[in-house]
């Protein structure tokens, strides 16, 4: 099949070495903005700090928001009485961490919406491959729980109360 963009597309040589101006897919090359990466024959620049962190609070603001939907949605069911309590605190608790995967793996395998948004992709900078299914996942499960585990953590050290718990202290028998 031709190629849309006219003629066959450039094909790599071998990497002759040291060459000023050559430089094979996936090797670090510093363009204007910084490091950049070759990803097939088109050269990928850094992205601005401010174009990576609006990726972050837009993604982080579709979970939040599409999260709070889903449990209110579950609340209203349980109230109205369609749902059983079980049944609303179970997506209560588990629509963050799936939308969490969800979107680590947009992440990882594509863009995530937040990218698309904002023109942006993670790649691996030595490779310029994808960042990759796992460990997309798993970067948005330890960003996505970060805030909450800081939270009670500083809670915890400044032994402030808590209105989920009741006080607990040990004792000898």
């Amino acid at each position: 099949m031709p190629s849309p963009h006219g003629g066959v597309p450039p094909q790599h040589e071998p990497y002759p070495g040291p060459v000023p101006g050559v430089f094979p897919p996936g090797e670090r090359v510093s363009g204007k903005d910084g490091n950049g990466v070759y990803r097939g024959a088109v050269f990928l620049p850094r992205a601005s700090a401010a174009r990576r962190w609006w990726a972050r609070i837009i993604d982080g603001t579709f979970v939040v928001v599409l999260a709070a939907g889903v449990v209110a949605g579950a609340v209203l069911a349980a109230a109205k009485g369609v749902a059983d309590d079980p049944v609303m605190a179970a997506t209560a608790f588990s629509v963050y961490p799936a939308l969490l995967l969800v979107f680590g793996a947009l992440y990882g395998c594509m863009r995530s919406p937040g990218q698309a948004l904002t023109g942006v992709v993670s790649l691996r900078c030595d490779s310029g491959k994808r960042v990759g299914f796992w460990r997309g996942m798993f970067r948005y499960l330890g960003v996505g729980f970060l805030p909450v585990t800081a939270v009670l953590a500083l809670m915890s050290f400044l032994d402030l109360p808590v209105f989920f718990d009741e006080s607990v202290r040990v004792y000898r028998r």
